[in-house]
């Protein structure tokens, strides 16, 4: 219906604290999708928690063709963060982490946009993407305004006016992707966002597809 070129599927199984075979479950109904139309883009989740089978399970999912690592609930500068993130520079693989600025304060291990740009300066050569605009998008474009390796969706936030042209001007045509977070948030509403943003047609374009086309490798 929409002439999509392709769609991010993220596997959450096992909800805000998954064990590590639900994780594995996840990565493989993932790819098991992925496999039926080449449109899915599959990004493996795993929890830091779990170490080093974490880490091994990630590479196991790169090498099956995975996309890129998606975090939810874990804070982007806590230490074990590391090991995953020493693999996806490695593997040249983005990740796309949760990151929310809440006034009624955030979940337990719920990440900040300032904790996603601790870890950027952290890792440098890494591809991050800061979900959301974390949230608050004024306070999340301000707290990753000054690292270049960071970039932001606008998906599964409130349909606010000004929220993509704001990004866009504070961080730059080429760091915003358009994101749905389908089928926890609408995603005609989501589109909406983009295409009702006051942006040049070039602009529109990156954001809607040139942007994640390069991330993703396409």
């Amino acid at each position: 219906r929409f002439a999509l070129d392709r769609m991010v599927v993220l596997p959450l199984f096992g909800g805000h604290e998954p064990g590590f075979e639900q994780c594995v479950a996840g990565n493989r109904a993932a790819a098991a999708l992925a496999r039926t139309d080449t449109r899915f883009c599959p990004f493996a989740r795993v929890h830091p928690a779990h170490g080093r089978a974490a880490v091994e399970e990630l590479r196991r999912c790169f090498d099956e063709g995975f996309f890129g690592l998606k975090i939810w609930l874990t804070k982007a500068d806590a230490p074990e963060m590391d090991p995953l993130m020493e693999l996806l520079v490695e593997r040249g693989k983005p990740l796309l982490i949760h990151a929310m600025h809440k006034s009624t304060g955030n979940y337990a291990g719920e990440s900040d946009p300032r904790a996603v740009a601790v870890l950027a300066r952290q890792f440098p050569q890494a591809k991050i993407v800061m979900a959301h605009i974390g949230g608050n998008f004024l306070y999340g474009c301000e707290a990753v305004a000054d690292c270049p390796n960071v970039w932001t969706d606008c998906s599964g936030t409130f349909c606010e006016q000004g929220m993509v042209g704001h990004a866009v001007r504070e961080l730059g045509a080429d760091r915003v992707i358009f994101g749905s977070d389908a089928p926890g948030a609408d995603f005609t509403a989501n589109l909406a966002k983009v295409t009702g943003a006051d942006l040049p047609l070039g602009a529109r374009q990156r954001v809607l597809h040139d942007n994640a086309a390069k991330l993703l490798g396409l």
